[in-house]
């Protein structure tokens, strides 16, 4: 049981807003946040944070993200987690829009070039990592290696993740009917009116800012409505979405020439968060500062909404024995997504012993639990001089 006072939503947002400063490997960042809030702070309690891993893998927007608002939004009601979402995702926003000004004069990142070969590096070992400490706990027994296999298999031969989500929730519904939840059933209604009433302000809100970027130009209102659409949708974060937004930006609509999106996406890889913060890049390039807002708010509002609507009827599902079971699957199946990004990252590294060296130091690094900040920057640092 969770044993800590209940931390203040500025507390979340600074402790998250520190972390999202060197938030780098998109999924495997969860392993750092599940040691940061439940063995650190003690604000959840190690099931409920593999609670909310299941429910943020299986709703739209960036997993990592999702987990550190989940956790906000159990330890600080709606205003914690929007303190934890905002804290998280704020400093890529604030480094993207720096690097898009700068792309903007210079139309060039070839001085990003060797930062981007360290930071590679590190995402690799960031990645075994997370991969080894959630098969610790999600992949204990055969069936969920299998599920975990299966899962990693069906990537890698390009299944949609919303469908390899799907196979691995009846997996676990198959292969762990002797495994029965703790909780007791609840009724789902009342839980989705209270999920549906605590979301409704946000929701309002973001309308209010879609009606504005309508008024303040009908261009960007287009932009904001696609964003909207493509992260409603997007189940494996922004990886998924990328494909979507290049193909509407650049084939369909012309907005952008298919070098200046590809850029933007490079500078996405070298900034902390999900990767889906090109959108912001994209609506800098395009409508400038407001435009860079907007299309942010866009790319990440409705996953938050979807969030915080359905966290009270997930509660309540956890009672439920046939849910409880594909929700052991899915964990599982974030394993097999872990191992499947980690090999096919490294793959992608031209390997040389000065890269071979650096992933040794990383690995070595964080097993013995130095601070992730400390690692990253000695990563920055090393590529700079020697890559």
């Amino acid at each position: 049981m969770n044993d800590a006072p209940r931390p203040r939503p500025a507390r979340i947002f600074w402790v998250f807003f520190r972390f999202g400063m060197t938030a780098f490997g998109g999924p495997a960042m969860i392993a750092v946040i599940r040691d940061l809030t439940v063995r650190r702070h003690r604000w959840v309690s190690d099931a409920t944070f593999q609670d909310g891993l299941v429910l943020s893998q299986s709703i739209p927007g960036a997993t990592a993200l999702q987990c550190a608002s989940f956790v906000g939004l159990r330890c600080g009601g709606v205003a914690g987690g929007l303190a934890a979402y905002l804290g998280m995702g704020l400093p890529a926003f604030f480094l993207m829009v720096g690097l898009s000004i700068l792309y903007a004069k210079t139309q060039s990142i070839a001085w990003m070039l060797a930062l981007m070969r360290g930071l590679a590096v590190i995402v690799v070992a960031l990645m075994a990592h997370a991969t080894l400490a959630f098969a610790r706990t999600s992949a204990r027994d055969a069936g969920a290696v299998v599920i975990a296999v299966l899962s990693a298999a069906a990537l890698g031969l390009g299944l949609n993740p919303f469908f390899v989500i799907l196979g691995a929730a009846a997996g676990g519904m198959a292969l762990f009917r002797h495994r029965t939840p703790e909780a007791r059933p609840a009724p789902i209604g009342g839980a989705l009116r209270r999920g549906m009433r605590q979301a409704l302000p946000l929701f309002l809100l973001l309308c209010v800012l879609v009606a504005a970027s309508w008024c303040y130009r009908r261009e960007l209102f287009s932009l904001v409505m696609l964003l909207l659409g493509i992260n409603c949708v997007s189940f494996a974060g922004g990886m998924a979405a990328l494909p979507i937004m290049y193909r509407q930006i650049v084939e369909v609509e012309g907005l952008m020439p298919a070098k200046m999106f590809m850029d933007g996406i490079a500078l996405g890889q070298i900034t902390p968060g999900p990767i889906s913060i090109t959108a912001t890049f994209l609506g800098y390039m395009l409508y400038g500062p407001v435009g860079s807002i907007m299309a942010t708010v866009a790319m990440f509002a409705p996953s938050f909404l979807i969030l915080v609507a359905v966290d009270p009827a997930f509660k309540a599902l956890l009672g439920s024995r046939r849910f409880y079971r594909a929700s052991i699957g899915i964990a599982a199946s974030f394993v097999g997504l872990l191992a499947y990004m980690t090999v096919k990252f490294a793959l992608d590294i031209p390997w040389d012993t000065a890269r071979a060296l650096l992933l040794l130091l990383g690995v070595t690094a964080l097993w013995r639990r130095l601070d992730v900040l400390w690692v990253v920057l000695f990563a920055a640092a090393y590529a700079l001089l020697l890559l």
